[in-house]
């Protein structure tokens, strides 16, 4: 039952660093999918944009430097997810080690109360 208890005062604690980490890690998808869209449709009127091209157009030129825009706006946001994804990582891990530790002081306290007993 201490063992519950335990876990359930955890579980209080704990959660607001996971969700918090959950959040930050579903924004960064779906800033990255919010991106990555744009990127896609950037590239089709960059297409669109390139069969009609003459030298040094500017509006041509504009889109080029509008795509390399959005690859480097993709990019980060797929860093965002990645580094979201390895806070939501390393949260996860530190729930599990203090679990681990916390069983562990209770299994020592288990074995050293017959030796107080006595």
């Amino acid at each position: 039952m201490v063992c519950w208890q335990a876990l359930q005062a955890q579980a209080l604690t704990l959660p607001r660093t996971v969700q918090a980490a959950e959040e930050t890690w579903r924004q960064a998808i779906e800033d990255e999918e919010a991106a990555s869209a744009a990127v896609v449709e950037t590239e089709r009127v960059l297409q669109q944009l390139l069969q009609h091209h003459l030298p040094s157009n500017p509006t041509v030129d504009n889109a080029v430097s509008e795509l390399d825009l959005r690859r480097s706006e993709y990019e980060r946001m797929q860093l965002a997810s990645d580094e979201a994804d390895a806070i939501l990582n390393l949260a996860q891990w530190e729930v599990i080690v203090e679990e681990r530790d916390h069983r562990r002081a209770e299994h020592e306290q288990r074995v050293r109360a017959p030796l107080l007993d006595n």
